[in-house]
């Protein structure tokens, strides 16, 4: 779905990890846009009680 980003949800934690390690995980459009809308996702959907960003 994303291009630079995975997502799971695993018992109430959303997790979003940034996943571009050949660019340093550096921000892009690309990057900043899919983080944006998954964060937006992620707090509307009622498993989710804590998100965690992290990078690859």
């Amino acid at each position: 779905m994303y291009q630079s980003i995975i997502t799971e949800i695993d018992d109430g934690v959303g997790i979003l990890t940034l996943n571009r390690p050949d660019r340093h995980n550096a921000l892009d459009r690309t990057l900043v846009a899919e983080t944006t809308a998954e964060l937006l996702e992620l707090e509307d959907d009622p498993r989710v009680q804590a998100i965690v960003l992290s990078s690859s």
